[in-house]
């Protein structure tokens, strides 16, 4: 698992999804001077959570399990609502080189299939 400074996103990314619960006016909700507390409280919570967390594949996570936390409350959510709407990783996909295949071999292997098909459709 990553050092705590080292997941400065996270804790902006919770303080973020926080923030956004926050203006929904839930029962239950912290005051508007526990706030950054309580967002501490969840960040050393999220952070303790068995995931090595990587900004590039859970900061967008994190976003929509928010999304999908504050569609559906209706009271003020503890994290460990927030832990079963979190999507799966979407590795990205890398690009396959370019195949180095010379021309004249394609064209060969073309001549090749074409007078196969001929041989089979005058048999």
């Amino acid at each position: 698992m990553e050092r705590s400074n080292d997941l400065a996103w996270l804790k902006k990314a919770i303080s973020k999804g926080l923030m956004g619960m926050v203006v929904l006016h839930l029962d239950g909700r912290p005051s508007a001077e526990t706030v950054t507390k309580t967002a501490g409280v969840w960040f050393h919570i999220i952070k303790s959570w068995p995931i090595d967390w990587d900004e590039a594949l859970d900061k967008p996570r994190l976003s929509l399990a928010f999304t999908a936390l504050a569609s559906n409350a209706r009271r003020w959510p503890c994290p460990a609502e927030l832990r079963p709407l979190l999507p799966m990783r979407k590795y990205p996909q890398n690009a396959l080189p370019e195949p180095d295949y010379p021309p004249e071999q394609a064209a060969e292997n073309l001549r090749t299939i074409k007078r196969m098909i001929k041989e089979a459709i005058t048999k």
